[in-house]
C-alpha cells in the first residue's frame, strides 16, 4: 500500500542472513539466521537486498527463477517483515519468476502498476513492459 514505509527501529536485515538462512550452508551462520528470521521481531528489508539475494542465489548458486520467485515470496510474506511497500515486492517476485527480466526492471514494473508511477527508461524490453495500458 502507498505509504507503508519500514518502521524507524526495526533492524535492516543483510542479504547474508538471508542467503544464510535459505541455504542452510554454514552450520553456524545458518543457525543464527534461523534465530533472527524465525523470531517474531521486526526487519525490515530494503529492496536493495532483496535484489542482492535474488543475483547471489541466481548468478552463484544457479538457482532458477522460479524457485527464487517462490520461496522469496514465502519468505518476504512473514508479517515480520516490513517494506516500503509490500505490494511492490510481491508483484516485482511474481513478475520476475515468469518474465526473462531482472529483479531491478521487475521491481520498477511493479512499482509503475501499483503505485501508478511512470518510468522513463530505454530498455525497450521494460518500456514495454510499463507502457501505460489502455
Amino acid at each position: 500500500m502507498p505509504g507503508e514505509i519500514p518502521l524507524p527501529n526495526a533492524p535492516l536485515i543483510d542479504a547474508n542472513v538471508i542467503l544464510r538462512y535459505l541455504l542452510d550452508d554454514h552450520p553456524v551462520l545458518s543457525e543464527r539466521a534461523r534465530a533472527i528470521i524465525d523470531s517474531t521481531n521486526r526487519l525490515s528489508l530494503r529492496n536493495e537486498v532483496l535484489c542482492e539475494v535474488v543475483y547471489v542465489l541466481a548468478k552463484v548458486y544457479g538457482v532458477g527463477r522460479q524457485e527464487i520467485a517462490a520461496t522469496l515470496t514465502a519468505l518476504v510474506s512473514r508479517p515480520q517483515f516490513d517494506f516500503s511497500n509490500r505490494e511492490v515486492v510481491r508483484l516485482a517476485l511474481e513478475t520476475y519468476g515468469y518474465r526473462s527480466i531482472d529483479i531491478v526492471d521487475a521491481l520498477l514494473f511493479a512499482e509503475s502498476r501499483i503505485l501508478s508511477t511512470q518510468v522513463l527508461t530505454f530498455d525497450e524490453a521494460l518500456a514495454k513492459l510499463v507502457a501505460p495500458l489502455h
